[in-house]
């Protein structure tokens, strides 16, 4: 499909139709925000589907920072596991047999959301790539728990998350060198981020590793794609 920001004012006025529900769009073009489509109506609730433009924004970055490196780039592509469930792989890249699957997160998710979703895609032979945004996550501000998915992949990506610096256009992996847990009244545990000992690097090359991953809490196993960071 042809990604939002390559159109112009050659298309205004064209018919766009809602890949999700059918319904008419309208194409935004803006100056001051990122191209858009918006629906004529849809003040009944029917399209289940909405986008913020922060989402749209991180796929955009995500398509033109590996597009640069040789990938071939697929937006919102269409799968459907063995059950005839749908899902929608963010951004799909591929090279040779190469087939990686970008998540992009900008809003919280839970850690359970996370791993069937990744466990759903290595089951159609994706590796998985999940880079939340690093100014909803507060990547800099100071210590605060870590949030639902960063548990997750804290544990599954070997002592760091990978975050989409939007500002910056690029990729942090940030390493948890110092974690502390505790348990509180609940019986829940948490994460902390000790801001003192973590370290916030720019990969070059943003050359992947692919590799099965374990999960030492649940003992399954996951396909990844890791930045050689």
């Amino acid at each position: 499909s042809t990604p939002i920001w390559s159109f112009n004012d050659s298309d205004r006025g064209k018919d766009f139709a809602c890949k999700y529900c059918g319904g008419s769009m309208i194409l935004v073009l803006g100056n001051k925000v990122i191209h858009h489509f918006r629906h004529y109506d849809n003040s009944d609730g029917s399209c289940s589907h909405v986008e913020t433009m922060q989402h749209l924004e991180m796929k955009m970055i995500v398509s033109n920072i590996f597009r640069d490196y040789g990938y071939n780039i697929d937006i919102e592509k269409f799968v459907t596991n063995d059950e005839g469930e749908r899902n929608i792989i963010d951004v799909l890249l591929t090279k040779g047999k190469r087939r990686i699957a970008v998540e992009c997160q900008y809003s919280n998710i839970q850690d359970y959301e996370v791993q069937e979703r990744t466990r759903a895609l290595g089951d159609k032979k994706f590796f998985v790539l999940w880079l939340l945004d690093s100014e909803s996550y507060d990547v800099h501000g100071g210590a605060r728990q870590l949030r639902g998915p960063e548990k997750f992949l804290h544990r599954i990506n070997y002592g760091r998350c990978f975050y989409l610096w939007r500002e910056q256009k690029r990729i942090l992996a940030v390493k948890f060198n110092r974690i502390q847990r505790y348990n509180d009244y609940t019986g829940n545990s948490y994460y902390l981020k000790n801001t003192r000992s973590f370290s916030c690097k720019i990969p070059i090359g943003y050359k992947f590793i692919l590799n099965y991953a374990t999960d030492i809490n649940s003992n399954k196993q996951y396909r990844m794609a890791r930045i050689n960071d």
